[in-house]
């Protein structure tokens, strides 16, 4: 069994005031992983490190890009 929960939901839970960073790595439901964070994302504006099997997946933090974040996708030589 494997329990899930929220980025917000773990925050507030555990009283974090501030958050400077959030790797995530959800195996293709970054959509659901940006929505169960987006009040701390807004509150925090932490950097986001973000293992994705393709830059496809990169859609999910469209919402993310009014609130002045930027992605960047690293070159690999």
């Amino acid at each position: 069994e494997v329990r899930l929960d929220t980025l917000d939901a773990i925050a507030e839970r555990e009283g974090i005031a501030q958050v400077d960073l959030v790797k995530i790595d959800v195996e293709g439901h970054e959509a659901a992983g940006v929505r169960g964070g987006r009040r701390l994302l807004e509150r925090d504006r932490p950097r986001i490190v973000v293992e994705l099997g393709g830059v496809e997946r990169l859609r999910a933090f469209r919402p993310l890009l009014p609130e002045g974040y930027r992605i960047f996708v690293p070159r690999w030589h």
